[in-house]
């Protein structure tokens, strides 16, 4: 998903906070993986995304939506983007 994507999203009021993919995650966890700037990770915590919201965990190498997993700070700690982790905190 490219920044411009994001923005077209927020401004139709999407769903921020739906988890989608394989490994059931949110916008803000693609703008982790994605390593966006910090300015979109901002706009979309603005926007009212759940910095809180888990992705799904793995269970024997398979993603397990009954399972609690990542919040976008452990995965913005664990990719090293600890200016995204700062904000979140």
């Amino acid at each position: 998903m490219k920044s411009a994507d994001i923005q077209k999203l927020m401004l139709a009021k999407s769903n921020l906070n739906h988890r989608f993919g394989a490994y059931g995650g949110s916008y803000l966890h693609q703008c982790v993986h994605r390593n966006e700037n910090i300015e979109i990770f901002g706009k979309l915590v603005a926007a009212g995304a759940n910095i809180n919201l888990q992705r799904y965990a793995k269970k024997n190498r398979l993603e397990d939506p009954n399972l609690p997993g990542d919040t976008p700070l452990m995965l913005a700690i664990r990719e090293h983007r600890y200016d995204l982790a700062l904000k979140l905190l």
